[in-house]
């Protein structure tokens, strides 16, 4: 089941062995959590949660992951026919993207154009790729990636070139 709640946060009813329900509270770009608790919905659903729930509605959850140390969560559905995926994206304003098994866009909830990628529903899901991957970057990259950074300080380093965000 899905729910979208006043603030605009997206709310994931699921049901887990053994725990009964839970709902997966997702508001991108500030969080993502399970909670037994659903507070309040709205009485008239958005466009973008109608549609999830034609796709969504009575699926699986095969898999939940990060995708490399981007600031992306990638949660894969199993439906009857085929596996979809909804991209979270916890940077900039945040997204909620649903995809194809072929990673087409069927769906973003905020439709987003720059000059290396488009958001945009017919299009191929590409997420901004950084340079150093952060869970596998070794010492000597880091190295390298303080000396050649044209960033004043590590904090800018840190938050911009290895995307660890401000906060």
């Amino acid at each position: 089941k899905i729910y979208v709640n006043p603030t605009q946060e997206l709310l994931l009813q699921i049901h887990l062995p053994n725990q009964g329900k839970k709902i997966l509270r997702i508001f991108p770009p500030h969080f993502l959590y399970l909670s037994e608790f659903r507070n309040d919905t709205q009485e008239k659903p958005s466009g973008f949660c109608m549609f999830l729930r034609k796709y969504v509605d009575n699926t699986r959850i095969r898999e939940i992951r990060q995708i490399a140390s981007e600031r992306i969560v990638a949660i894969t559905f199993q439906t009857k026919e085929q596996l979809l995926t909804l991209y979270l994206e916890f940077f900039s304003k945040g997204n909620i993207i649903l995809c194809s098994q072929e990673n087409k866009i069927l769906a973003a909830y905020d439709q987003q154009e720059w000059k290396d990628r488009t958001i945009k529903a017919g299009l191929e899901y590409n997420y901004p790729k950084k340079e150093f991957n952060f869970f596998t970057l070794t010492k000597s990259q880091f190295t390298e990636l303080l000396k050649t950074s044209n960033k004043e300080n590590i904090v800018k380093i840190l938050a911009l070139d290895l995307g660890l965000g401000g906060l």
